[in-house]
């Protein structure tokens, strides 16, 4: 599991934790949040391989990762491409996945072609 540890998502991050252990999360009596189904969760920006410095993990780890916590679906959006695409889905229709498939695109001045 990835955290990140700035602003507004380290406060997500306790909160969450605060859900799973049964606690009421940043000292709230209720959260609608808490409420959502976790079976239901899809990841829908992780990037592999394939995006390099964004991302490290191959494809089909990703898949089987996925998998093994019980998911049915998972968005790969590598950066500036699509070259994980194919990979990704094989992988995800052999694990009985969805693959939802996009791309992080950069528009920056001076990127863009």
């Amino acid at each position: 599991m990835l955290v990140r540890l700035s602003g507004s998502r380290l406060a997500r991050g306790r909160d969450v934790a605060a859900r799973r252990s049964g606690a009421s999360p940043a000292g709230h009596s209720s959260s609608r949040l808490a409420e959502a189904p976790m079976d239901r969760f899809v990841h829908l920006h992780c990037s592999s391989n394939f995006s390099l410095l964004y991302g490290a993990t191959p494809v089909e780890r990703l898949v089987e990762r996925c998998a093994d916590l019980g998911m049915d679906s998972i968005a790969v959006t590598d950066r500036d491409g699509l070259y994980a695409a194919v990979p990704f889905f094989e992988s995800a229709e052999k694990a009985g996945i969805k693959a939802i498939i996009g791309a992080d695109l950069d528009r920056r001045a001076g990127r863009a072609r």
